[in-house]
């Protein structure tokens, strides 16, 4: 190393050991100095503020006895000689005399050129407001025990401070001069027996700091307390030198980890994301960055909720998983920017010595929703397979109603017979009643084979188990016995209620199975199917038994069978896939785990108990909502509003154009008609100044309802159109509603819910 560095460095070194210890010491006497001062102060300021006050005081009292007498006889002479002799103390500065409450003379203190002279007062003797050490003192004058009059007597308070001032200074200066002895003579010791071996170590360590060569050593040159620190310092050095090898080797194998976690990480065809407490983005994986587009340098250090919008939805969520710790879970999700994908979302806190952040991890399960849409979807059809020859069978008995009473009523016209009024009144009833049937019927099986998204809503579990009550109804043999208990109040849950039906009809068909053709061709093939419906709050078994169970009240399904039952072995497979204990052609072992998946998604629990030859009971919970607020279904059957104007009718079957005709007639509307989405147009542009609404269908030929809808559109933005539809309200229909069209009404309609759907275009 360079002689004049090593130089330089020792004698910096004992510049700032000089700087140090003569800082050192000046505190140590400023302290001391302030303590004295401050002790001093108080001790020295009490014992003249006593003076003072004790001075005052025999002023006080000596003027109230010596101003009786002149005050009395109105000695001016003699009162001024005695306000000289009260203001001959060097403290007091003025007095005023007061007499009959007036003021009657005064004197006070004036220094011309360093002397003190008396000024007599003309008026009374004020307090300057920027005065703060003058103070006044009052007192009565008596005389023959009556009150003659009264004297003020001003002192100052600036003699006693410039006295204790005076004493701190001469303190101050003596511990000064004590500290300058004190440093002179501790420098030359420690000059000889502390600085110079330090600063030996010193250079010792600059050398190792320079080389970051460990091996240097320091020489001993005493048995002294610097000897015990050489050999300290050596020790040091030795640990120093064995942790720096173990640390240059840790340093490797922690790159390599790091290395290998990132690449475990970026390798990962899952979404992963940390993010601090406040919500800074700390890794990104690329995963990240291949599904959102956003680079690693775009989101690093920046704030998630601006540079991932698409994330914002989880803010509240994110904020409680900070302070739970707890980890938050999401089924299903989709994104503005990529509705076709779907993604499981799974929020876990970051914990290392309390909260440090939240890792956000997201999966597309794309390909597993597809996959099990169609197999629920194969499963409904499954089910309508199943169903079929009771549908057929229920369908020909509503047609019976209708075909034997036409054909009544036909006989009756041909043959002239005389109709009773009655009569007629009877068969329009029966066709009524019947057609109102047939058309429940198809709304179920719509509802039962629509392939469709989860669609949470608010169900009443009650109307779910009677809708599919009446399909088991129409469909079993009439020796399985159906019996059901469900409570007075609706039973409200969240939730999609074409996949609940789906689940209780699923249990439903199992339980007639297992009933009626699970059975020996020599057992008696009936039973008993019971539904129950009650309300169950969780207990300590129940959270044992089900972890993932909420703090909250659950809705329990009971459906119990008394069929050929399930052994233990049989009872742990029930759910897998293709698992069935039926005949190859009595079912494909799809529904309990349809049935399975759809209970999970709605947050719920699935329970089975069986055993051989006794029956099997599933149990289902799903949890019950803490408030909704249910809008009453109104019935609206019997009302028909009427209304004016012209209505273009837009419909390819003739017989719904004749009927549409006469209904709106009746209502008091004029009609037009069109039989494809061409013709339509045509009448559309011709007439649209006069047409109030269009009753459109939603499939014609040529041109369908959505094409249709939007060469109107172009014609008139203002144009209220009514769609109108045999199909169920599925995503098709929603597609065009989304373009702006007033509503919807599905065939078949009556005169009152199509009056009252134009009525509501309309108003």
């Amino acid at each position: 190393m360079n002689c004049r560095l090593v130089s330089g460095i020792i004698d910096s070194i004992r510049k700032s050991m000089m700087v140090s210890l003569l800082l050192t010491l000046i505190a140590v006497v400023s302290i001391v100095s302030v303590v004295s001062t401050i002790y001093f102060n108080k001790s020295y300021s009490e014992n003249l503020n006593d003076y003072l006050e004790n001075t005052v005081t025999n002023s006080l009292k000596f003027a109230q006895i010596g101003y009786s007498t002149t005050l009395w006889n109105i000695d001016l002479r003699s009162i001024n000689k005695l306000n000289e002799a009260v203001l001959h103390n060097q403290m007091l500065v003025a007095v005023n005399i007061i007499s009959d409450g007036v003021f009657l003379c005064g004197l006070k203190k004036h220094t011309v050129e360093g002397k003190q002279e008396y000024l007599n007062l003309l008026s009374p003797y004020e307090i300057d407001s920027a005065d703060p050490y003058t103070m006044k003192v009052r007192g009565d004058i008596y005389y023959n025990d009556e009150m003659i009059g009264a004297v003020e007597i001003f002192y100052t308070k600036e003699l006693v401070l410039n006295a204790i001032s005076q004493g701190s200074r001469r303190i101050i200066a003596t511990f000064i001069i004590i500290a300058l002895l004190i440093i002179v003579t501790v420098f030359f010791s420690l000059n000889k027996k502390a600085i110079r071996p330090i600063l030996n170590l010193a250079h010792v360590s600059q050398e190792i700091a320079k080389s970051s060569n460990y091996s240097i050593r320091v020489e001993k040159s005493s048995k002294e307390e610097i000897g015990v620190l050489y050999d300290g310092f050596n020790n040091m050095l030795d640990q120093i030198q064995k942790r720096e090898l173990e640390r240059k080797k840790a340093e490797k194998e922690l790159e390599y980890a790091k290395n290998l976690l990132n690449n475990v990480v970026n390798s990962m065809p899952s979404i992963l994301i940390s993010t601090d407490a406040q919500g800074n983005i700390t890794h990104w994986n690329n995963s990240a960055i291949y599904h959102t587009g956003i680079t690693y340098t775009d989101a690093i250090g920046k704030p998630l909720w601006k540079t991932a919008p698409m994330f914002q939805r989880y803010k509240v969520d994110y904020d409680t998983v900070i302070k739970t710790q707890m980890p938050t879970e999401y089924y299903r999700e989709t994104f503005d920017h990529s509705e076709s994908r779907y993604y499981n979302v799974t929020l876990f806190p970051l914990v290392a010595d309390g909260p440090q952040g939240v890792v956000i991890r997201m999966d597309d399960v794309t390909e597993l929703e597809e996959k099990d849409n169609e197999l629920r979807q194969a499963q409904k059809m499954e089910s309508i397979g199943m169903l079929a020859g009771g549908i057929a069978h229920d369908f020909n008995n509503v047609l019976v109603g209708i075909v034997g009473s036409i054909s009544i009523l036909q006989h009756k016209l041909k043959s002239s017979d005389f109709l009773k009024n009655e009569d007629m009144d009877k068969f329009i009833k029966v066709m009524h009643n019947a057609s109102l049937r047939a058309t429940d019927m198809v709304q179920q099986l719509l509802t039962l084979s629509k392939k469709q998204e989860l669609s949470l809503t608010q169900v009443d579990l009650n109307e779910t188990i009677v809708n599919v009550l009446k399909i088991c109804q129409n469909t079993f043999e009439k020796n399985i016995e159906l019996k059901t208990s469900l409570p007075q109040e609706r039973a409200l849950v969240l939730a999609d209620e074409t996949q609940i039906e789906q689940v209780i009809l699923n249990l439903c068909i199992n339980a007639y199975h297992a009933m009626s053709i699970m059975r020996n061709d020599s057992e008696d093939a009936s039973g008993s199917l019971y539904i129950s419906l009650d309300e169950m709050k969780p207990d300590n078994q129940f959270y044992q038994t089900h972890p993932g169970a909420a703090d909250k009240i659950y809705w329990k399904i009971s459906i119990r069978d008394t069929g050929v039952g399930m052994s233990k072995e049989i009872l742990n497979k029930i759910f897998d896939p293709f698992f069935t204990t039926k005949q190859k052609d009595k079912g494909t072992g799809l529904g309990l785990t349809v049935v399975y998946n759809i209970v999970q998604q709605h947050n719920g629990f699935i329970d089975v108990s069986s055993e051989c030859n006794a029956g099997t009971t599933f149990d289902i919970y799903l949890p019950k909502p803490l408030s909704m607020d249910f809008a009453e279904k109104i019935h609206k059957d019997d009302i028909v509003h009427k209304g004016e104007g012209l209505i273009l009718v837009v419909d390819d079957e003739e017989m719904v154009r004749y009927l549409a005709r006469v209904i709106l007639e009746e209502c008091g509307y004029e009609v037009i008609f069109a039989e494809d989405g061409e013709q339509a147009i045509q009448l559309f542009r011709k007439h649209h100044k006069d047409i109030k609404a269009v009753l459109l269908d939603m499939v014609m030929p040529k041109k369908v309802g959505k094409e249709t809808y939007i060469e109107m559109k172009a014609i008139d933005k203002d144009v209220k159109v009514l769609l109108s539809s045999g199909f169920k309200k599925d995503e098709r229909v929603e597609a065009v509603l989304k373009l702006g069209v007033n509503g919807f009404i599905q065939k078949p309609y009556t005169i009152s819910n199509l009056s009252d759907a134009l009525h509501s275009i309309l108003s």
